[in-house]
């Protein structure tokens, strides 16, 4: 991450994603080469959805009441695409600064998105 976006100081945050994305592995490659590019595409729908829901729920837990929730829907929505943005644009970044390095690899590497 780039200096501005650090994130807060978590010493468990990189391990618990390397766990959702080793599941993401896990998922890609349950399948023969051919359908991989389509599993990937269905995978990472799948984590979206799962991420929305969760970070739906977790904004739940912090509010007493529906239209309290609802009141801020904007501000929340806000701040969940801005923090995806920022990580997306950052690991974006990270894989097109190093895309020699990362994806000219044997294939069976290539596949691991970690």
């Amino acid at each position: 991450m780039s200096e501005e976006n650090q994130l807060p100081e978590d010493d468990q945050f990189y391990e618990r994603a390397d766990e959702f994305i080793s599941l993401a592995n896990k998922q890609c490659n349950s399948v023969s080469e051919s359908e991989f590019e389509t599993q990937a595409a269905k995978v990472s729908a799948s984590f979206m959805y799962a991420n929305a829901r969760f970070s739906t729920w977790l904004t739940a837990c912090g509010y007493s009441n529906a239209d309290d929730m609802r009141n801020n829907k904007e501000l929340i929505l806000q701040y969940f695409l801005d923090q995806y943005k920022m990580m997306l644009e950052d690991n974006f970044e990270e894989y097109a600064s190093n895309f020699e390095e990362y994806m000219n690899v044997e294939a069976e590497e290539v596949k691991r998105f970690v």
